[in-house]
């Protein structure tokens, strides 16, 4: 059984060398003579991936919830595999429903549905996308840069053990997704002429992306306007060959949300799709004030101190850049195609993790890759403008490696004087652990039967592995005042109504954001409060959370 203690120094510093070892061949070309078998491509990406994997197995490996949202979309999957129409059985929120269906691949391989399996789906996600980033870079600048851009998101995401940014966001699905548009945009620049086929798969992929959450849509439109515009503009191509190529586009893009339509009107679902999912994530935190958000961007971005370094060895890069720039008389090397789109996609990203004004940390992993891009512009035109300096930009590509590496160094060695623990994920079993409540709930009920859950605390449905009883397994839009709040509430009503669950829990009080009962409470909606009343009884309350049995449950515990 693989469990790591609060100090695993040999670990992690098995993980933290292995690093610099990766480091040592990103800057390769400096102190390896050519062909040889550690100057290999392939090599570089199997040690610098597998660094990934091997330092986020501690939080892997941890069975517990590190983010309310992770239990949510566990839950929904626990859901759907009992009933797998979404928009039925499961609302997804502000995520879409691949974010969900992808969970379900675990299963397939015989692993149950719990934190564990949920991370190891996201660890691929992550390793995908940095692949992803790698070849992309190489497609523009070489692979040189492409090793030296690669290393600084790469450690971040290695060392970082923020719970915000380790545990299964629903950024992971739509940041690979997003990475195989920038890879695609890459392969099209290369072509003389582009290949229709991959324009239509290119399209497919960006109709997938806004059913893995609409927040990355602003990237998305960035992709596919480039695209296009690069059709566009291609003078070898004649005005009715753009216009085929814009049409494989455009039907590849439409080809999942016309499917998603079809499967929708065929499950009775759409009209709940498109008031639940597109209406209501529209509404979701928008106040108006994108520009006041945009203007707390600065203080969002230090707001975690490893995303904090990563952005500022970003911005050290940029200046150094500026000043070739200047030196250079004002000359780009790159071609403007490239360098446009990665600012285009800066500010595009920007727009996204600002829009809500809700500033969750995870919402910054949508950064990781357009600033690992631009990095990599950064570093290329410094290298072509020093060319008369064959060193200068290897040895500025050594300062930037070992500036990525030292401060999670100083970091260990600090922790170390002050006997903080090195590790924050600590388990010495690979089960959920189950609360009081949830103990109290299966007394009453089994795994695999329905459970509602008022409040938010979606763990409860987790350790005690039951689906959800109600679409939305936390109720924040059936509580907070919205302009869709009297649909989510009736929806809510029809589910539990279908559902009748044997178990009915109350955690306000004990419920993220949701704590005042007279105004929260599940009694502040009439007809929940009178179908509680009246077909269940109070069985307690534990942790200031109030559990009520279905009447015929009652006496049978």
């Amino acid at each position: 059984m693989l469990s790591f203690d609060s100090n695993p120094v040999v670990f992690l510093g098995i993980g933290y060398g292995l690093l610099w070892v990766v480091s040592a061949l990103a800057v390769s070309s400096v102190w390896l003579r050519p062909n040889t078998v550690w100057r290999s491509r392939t090599f570089f990406l199997l040690l610098a991936l597998g660094a990934v994997a091997f330092m986020r197995l501690p939080s892997v490996v941890f069975n517990q919830e590190l983010n309310p949202d992770e239990s949510q979309m566990v839950a929904q999957v626990i859901t759907l595999q009992y009933d797998p129409v979404f928009w039925r059985s499961v609302d997804g929120t502000t995520g879409g429903p691949l974010n969900n269906y992808v969970l379900l691949i675990p299963g397939w391989f015989g692993l149950s549905y719990d934190y564990i399996s949920t991370r190891l789906t996201g660890l691929v996600l992550i390793l995908a996308t940095l692949w992803l980033l790698f070849r992309t870079l190489e497609s523009w600048f070489g692979e040189n840069v492409a090793r030296w851009s690669l290393l600084p998101p790469l450690v971040l995401l290695a060392m970082t053990q923020n719970a915000d940014l380790v545990h299964y966001s629903s950024e992971y699905l739509p940041n690979f997704l997003l990475g195989l548009l920038y890879y695609g945009y890459a392969r099209f620049l290369r072509e003389t002429i582009p290949s229709g086929s991959r324009l239509y798969w290119f399209g497919m992929v960006a109709g997938m992306v806004p059913f893995s959450k609409l927040q990355a849509v602003p990237m998305l439109f960035c992709a596919g306007l480039f695209v296009a515009i690069d059709i566009l503009t291609r003078a070898n191509l004649t005005g009715g060959v753009k216009a085929k190529k814009l049409l494989l586009l455009l039907l590849g893009g439409l080809s999942f949300p016309v499917l998603v339509i079809l499967l929708t009107l065929s499950t009775g679902v759409f009209e709940d799709m498109i008031t639940f999912y597109f209406i209501g994530n529209l509404n979701y935190g928008g106040d108006g004030q994108w520009s006041s958000h945009l203007l707390r961007l600065p203080a969002f971005l230090q707001r975690v101190e490893e995303f904090s370094w990563f952005m500022w060895l970003s911005g050290l890069l940029g200046i150094t850049f500026l000043l070739f720039f200047v030196q250079n008389r004002f000359r780009l090397h790159t071609n403007r195609k490239i360098w446009a789109f990665l600012l285009s996609l800066l500010g595009f990203t920007f727009m996204a993790i600002t829009r809500t004004g809700t500033e969750y940390i995870h919402h910054l992993l949508f950064l990781v890759v357009p600033v690992g891009l631009l990095n990599g512009w950064f570093l290329s035109e410094i290298s072509q403008a020093s060319r008369a300096n064959k060193r200068l930009a290897p040895t500025l590509a050594i300062v930037t490696l070992a500036a990525a590496l030292v401060p999670y160094g100083v970091r260990y060695v600090s922790r170390a004087l002050h006997r903080t623990p090195l590790n924050s994920y600590v388990q010495n079993s690979r089960q959920v652990p189950q609360s009081a409540v949830t103990q109290r709930i299966l007394q009453y009920a089994k795994p695999g039967e329905k459970l509602v859950v008022w409040g938010w605390q979606c763990k409860y449905y987790v350790e005690a592995q039951m689906p959800q009883g109600v679409n939305e397994n936390h109720s924040i839009r059936s509580i907070f005042n919205h302009p869709l709040r009297d649909a989510y509430q009736k929806r809510y009503i029809r589910d539990i109504r279908r559902s009748m669950p044997p178990v009915f829990v109350d955690a306000v009080g004990n419920s993220l954001w949701l704590s005042d009962r007279a105004t929260e409470g599940h009694e502040t909606i009439a007809p929940l409060r009178d179908l509680i009343a009246t077909k269940y009884r109070f069985a307690g309350e534990i942790d200031n959370t109030r559990i009520y049995v279905r009447t015929d449950r009652y006496q049978q515990p």
